[in-house]
């Protein structure tokens, strides 16, 4: 999906993102190419330090996370 001038392609389930937006997304891919997992649900909006998806502290979100993801090599850095 996306759009080039007036032209464009809306893909059922894919998130949205505005400028400015903060958010967390889980992500799957390799090299330059990405995809968000689960589509619309790997996508978490962050607002004055709350998860809206599932209205967790920021803080919590991150531990949360931190507590069920298995480590690797490519998410030890987000890990520490």
């Amino acid at each position: 999906g996306g759009e080039v001038g007036n032209i464009g392609l809306a893909v059922s389930d894919m998130p949205k993102f505005k400028t400015g937006e903060k958010v967390a997304v889980f992500l799957k891919g390799e090299g330059a190419y990405y995809d968000v997992v689960g589509l619309e649900q790997g996508k978490f909006t962050i607002k004055d330090n709350q998860v809206l998806e599932n209205n967790l502290s920021l803080n919590i979100f991150i531990q949360e996370i931190k507590a069920n993801i298995k480590p690797t090599s490519l998410n030890q850095e987000v890990l520490e």
